[in-house]
Order: C-alpha cells, then structure tokens, then sequence
C-alpha cells in the first residue's frame, strides 16, 4: 500500500504556487498551500507534514523567521524544510543551511530538482 506525504508548499506568488504545487501533486504527494506565514502556521492545524518547501520572502514574516517558528513548534522541529527563493547569494544559502535546511533551491525552480529533494526528504512508499 502507497503511503501519501504532505507537504505544505508556502509562497505568496500566486503563480509559483501553483507550479510547484502541481509539480509535487503530479509526483503523488499531497500539498496545502499558504501564501504567506500566518497561512502556513494555520495549515499546521491540518494534519501531520512531511516536508515543508517555502520561499524565503514573505509578505508578512522572514522567511528565516517562519522557519524558526517551525523549529520551535512540537509538530514540525523534525519536519525537513526546503527554501526555494529568488535569494541566490551564498552568504543567504550558508545561513539557511545553518539554521537547518534541509535543501536551498534557487527560483525559478526546476521540477527535477525539486522532485529530487522531495524523494530525499519525504520519500513514497
């Protein structure tokens, strides 16, 4: 039997969100989206995640803030996170590896890399 993953998908462009949520949903995983941090905290409420892919600019909290949060919270701090953004530097990619990223994929993203960490991250059985 098929075990399902979810994995909350949290990006404020609408467009984006989209492509990588139909990328992973295309893959077999379940996704719930947010389009920003206080979307993505009430998304928590939903249910266990597998893997958290966020963007890193966010219109209402840092990116590194949200992902704090997610360490701090019981049901998420074991949850992999994967930051995808437009902030490419390596300074930035050092300090998200740092906090405890799993993966830091650089916009725009390509679906066979994604699809690489989501395996890695949170496989389907």
């Amino acid at each position: 039997m098929a075990t399902t993953r979810t994995i909350l998908v949290v990006e404020d462009s609408p467009t984006e969100l989209a492509m990588v949520g139909d990328c992973l949903r295309g893959a077999g995983y379940a996704v719930l989206a947010a389009a920003d941090g206080t979307q993505a905290q009430a998304q928590l409420a939903q249910g266990a995640i597998d893997l958290i892919v966020m963007d890193l600019i966010l219109p209402d909290i840092n990116g590194y803030e949200l992902f704090r949060i997610f360490q701090r919270d019981a049901r998420t701090q074991a949850t992999p996170v994967v930051m995808l953004t437009q902030r490419v530097s390596m300074p930035e990619e050092y300090y998200g590896r740092t906090l405890g990223a799993a993966a830091y994929l650089k916009k725009p993203f390509r679906a066979d890399l994604l699809l690489h960490e989501a395996h890695r991250l949170a496989p389907l059985g």
